[in-house]
């Protein structure tokens, strides 16, 4: 995909499920283009840093040889130790300069996740990833791709209802109410008949209203109503930048009821939700890899040719001028 947007714009982006990440537990990632390490010490605090320690530069990663132990990070070189501020509080020889600071990402952890904050002018965050948990929401089933995209591009989706149609072949498209922007939040709202390409569910075509919220360009989440068949569900699309190429995309379902489809809904939801959930994400896999060969092969088109039907396009993009510190194509 050639594009000329910056590769790595402001925003909050996910790094791991919470569940990945234990107590006494670190991690070496590649984000933004950069070498970091994850780390949560005995007392659950969350620490996301770049990876090379301050002193000489030795990558503090558990393959690199990076250590745990009594409960603070411990430099493969030279034995610095660092606590979850990022403090270095123990060196060698003498005391450890007051200065001697890990250079480190605000973290939020929330709904599962656990997000850095990402600024290459390294200032704080003006906003949050809110707590959308809701009772019912259950059994997550996630993918997690490496693909080639921006997720400027991947978030486009929210508002390019015209592709639902033509390349996901959704017929009797509606937007139900106008795009909202407020802030970094976007939000859309869309109705559609459809069909899936699961054997279960091969056979119908039902309607579905979505409700779409926008959290910068890293965090998509879409709420799914099949009222006809009583299918609720909630999904996720997390994109989070790797070295300006790539980006991992991650595509999680909750289910929160069953569809009156083969006698589902009279089943335990302990037994047909997690199930359910892994069919329904499947489908929404496969759905995005139609988006991820055009996404891989495209020219972003800085100034589009638009038409009557893509004015929300151009609100989007208007939208996305925020992440951007210094000024970018439109």
């Amino acid at each position: 995909m050639e594009t000329p947007l910056n590769p790595f714009p402001t925003g909050w982006y996910v790094l791991a499920e919470s569940k990945d990440i234990g107590a006494n537990t670190h991690m070496a990632r590649t984000f933004m283009g950069r070498q970091i390490i994850v780390w949560r010490d005995e007392g659950g605090r969350l620490l996301v840093a770049d990876a090379f320690c301050p002193h000489l530069g030795a990558h503090l990663g558990p393959e690199a040889g990076g250590l745990l132990k009594d409960n603070r990070l411990v430099c493969p070189f030279h034995g610095f130790e660092y606590e979850a501020s990022g403090k270095c509080a123990k060196v060698t020889q003498g005391s450890a300069p007051s200065a001697l600071k890990l250079a480190s990402y605000p973290v939020q952890e929330v709904n599962g996740y656990v997000y850095a904050y990402y600024d290459d002018e390294r200032r704080t965050p003006e906003w949050s990833i809110p707590d959308v948990e809701e009772a019912g929401f259950e059994h997550r089933a996630i993918a997690k791709r490496r693909i080639r995209a921006h997720p400027q591009i991947t978030s486009e989706n929210s508002v390019d209802w015209a592709h639902l149609a033509y390349l996901h072949g959704y017929d009797n498209l509606k937007q139900r109410q106008d795009t909202e922007v407020e802030g970094p939040i976007l939000k859309a709202y869309y109705a559609f008949d459809r069909g899936m390409t699961a054997p279960l569910f091969k056979h119908i075509r039902f309607h579905v209203e979505i409700d779409v919220n926008v959290w910068g360009l890293g965090v998509s989440t879409v709420k799914v109503s099949g009222l006809e068949i009583g299918l609720k569900a909630r999904q996720w699309m997390l994109a989070t930048p790797v070295d300006g190429e790539y980006i991992d995309y991650w595509l999680a379902t909750e289910i929160h009821a069953a569809p009156r489809v083969g006698g589902l809904h009279r089943l335990p939801k302990a037994l047909v939700l997690p199930w359910l959930s892994k069919i329904i994400n499947k489908e929404l896999v496969t759905e995005v890899g139609f988006d991820e060969q055009v996404w891989s092969s495209m020219a972003y088109q800085p100034n589009p040719a638009l038409c009557q039907a893509d004015r929300d396009i151009f609100r989007y993009r208007q939208y996305c001028q925020q992440f951007y510190p210094r000024e970018q194509p439109e």
